[in-house]
């Protein structure tokens, strides 16, 4: 039997708790007590082994570096574009359209176009899922799943990183 997790105890890597949803689960890293079921990067799922039975194969994990890749269409000179459109211009930087333009080259055309970037992430604030922010150590996080704005530092079950 292993102890009930508390919010706000300290844990050292290898700590295993028990949650209020009845699993176990093991901390990968140290931590202030961050929740089981929402920090995963720091909190893994345990099992018990039965040691008569050997272990299964284990199952790869993505890395905490996995990123999502970049849906934003690349731009193409003399393509119509609507005011809105968001596109990967040639240097790697997203633009978007202030203005409906025939293709015209966001680099030179700053009256209709301007350098894209997603929106600062706000601490509480709701983000659907496929929400996309910038974070403060400079990296874009897209949300996996709806959340109530939790840290995509640390909530890495619900954000992932995002890039182009």
């Amino acid at each position: 039997m292993y102890p009930l997790w508390v919010q706000g105890k300290y844990y050292a890597a290898g700590s295993i708790v028990t949650y209020s949803n009845g699993k176990l689960y093991v901390a990968k890293f140290a931590n202030p007590g961050y929740n089981p079921t929402i920090s995963t990067y720091y909190w893994a799922t345990y099992t018990c082994i039965d040691a008569s039975t050997p272990p299964p194969a284990p199952t790869p994990t993505p890395s905490p570096g996995a990123s999502y890749a970049c849906t934003f269409p690349s731009w193409i000179q003399g393509g119509y574009y609507v005011a809105g459109k968001i596109v990967l211009y040639s240097n790697g930087k997203l633009y978007i359209a202030k203005r409906a333009n025939p293709g015209y080259d966001p680099l030179i055309s700053t009256y209709y176009w301007s350098l894209y970037s997603h929106p600062a992430w706000v601490q509480g604030k709701y983000y659907a899922a496929g929400s996309i922010v910038t974070y403060s150590d400079g990296n874009s996080y897209i949300a996996k799943f709806a959340n109530p704005g939790y840290n995509p530092t640390i909530s890495t079950y619900y954000w992932a990183r995002y890039g182009c």
